[in-house]
């Protein structure tokens, strides 16, 4: 039962320039499939309060297949057919719309900074959302096009990296927002040609960011020293959680390398220690005892 009109992916970008998309494009359109089956489920559960669980069937009865790509702009279709072991009702396509319909208007609400209720956004949905915004670079886009949307509002949306982000952090637990920032790490990666490199926190989590061109020469200190330790601090503008950490950069305003005889840069590594750091046991360093020291 193909259905060509079923969703539209328009990407733009200078990858996407030669009329061709990145492998590891491809494998981030893949997660589609789990978004949009996930949020049927979420409508089917909706629409059925007397339901309390699905058929194990309800799943495996959709396939989306790529359809081509279109001359002219960089724009691939994606049809809904029905499985060649279990055929598809009329009331599982209906679902299969409306989840589709679900994640269009989700996306559509982040990019818009409107309100996200916390069931558009589960952790399973948010990973699906990650998983795909890694692999956009900035500045590109990815638009979702509904030419047969069930609901009008639902037909078109715009998907980034750091639209990716925000639906990320949108869980029940977590807090975003956009702010200042100044962080320490080590670059352990760098892309020269893209201007783009990784930032190792002291934490262990890894941020990707890109640069400007007057800056890169910085980075690419850093980047050399890694071996040795060599820092950066790196400060702009990003998206931090409720507790000041940030978990994405929009745009780098300073970076420059630690001196590693400062004596404050080496007590702030101090200070991000927490209860438990030493086989659970360590306790962590009070503020008013790390200022004295100071």
């Amino acid at each position: 039962m193909p259905n060509d009109s079923f969703l539209q992916l328009r990407f733009v970008g200078d990858r996407f320039s030669n009329q061709s998309i990145p492998f590891d494009v491809l494998l981030g359109i893949a997660h589609f499939k789990a978004l949009i089956v996930e949020a049927s489920r979420i409508e089917y559960l909706k629409h059925r309060r007397n339901c309390k669980r699905i058929s194990s069937r309800f799943s495996p009865s959709i396939e989306l297949r790529l359809t081509g790509i279109k001359e002219g702009i960089v724009q691939v279709g994606i049809s809904m057919e029905e499985s060649t072991t279990m055929p598809l009702s009329a009331n599982q396509v209906s679902y299969f719309r409306r989840g589709l319909d679900s994640v269009v208007r989700t996306i559509h609400k982040a990019g818009y900074g409107e309100e996200i209720e916390v069931p558009e956004v589960t952790e399973e949905r948010s990973s699906h959302f990650d998983m795909i915004g890694k692999t956009l670079e900035y500045g590109e886009e990815m638009h979702l096009i509904c030419p047969d949307s069930i609901a009008n509002e639902c037909k078109f949306a715009v998907f980034t990296r750091q639209i990716s982000a925000k639906l990320r952090s949108r869980t029940p637990t977590d807090d975003v927002a956009c702010s200042d920032f100044a962080v320490s790490g080590h670059i352990s990666e760098l892309d020269q040609e893209n201007n783009a490199f990784r930032l190792q926190l002291h934490d262990g989590r890894r941020i990707d960011a890109s640069i400007s061109s007057d800056l890169l020469d910085f980075a690419l200190d850093a980047f050399n020293g890694y071996r040795r330790g060599l820092q950066a601090e790196v400060r702009g503008i990003g998206l931090t959680n409720s507790d000041g950490e940030v978990i994405e950069i929009n745009k780098i305003t300073e970076l420059f390398i630690n001196d590693p005889l400062n004596i404050s840069r080496q007590l702030d590594k101090l200070r991000e220690l927490r209860d438990g750091w030493l086989d659970g046991e360590g306790r962590a360093p009070s503020c008013d005892g790390m200022l004295w020291i100071e």
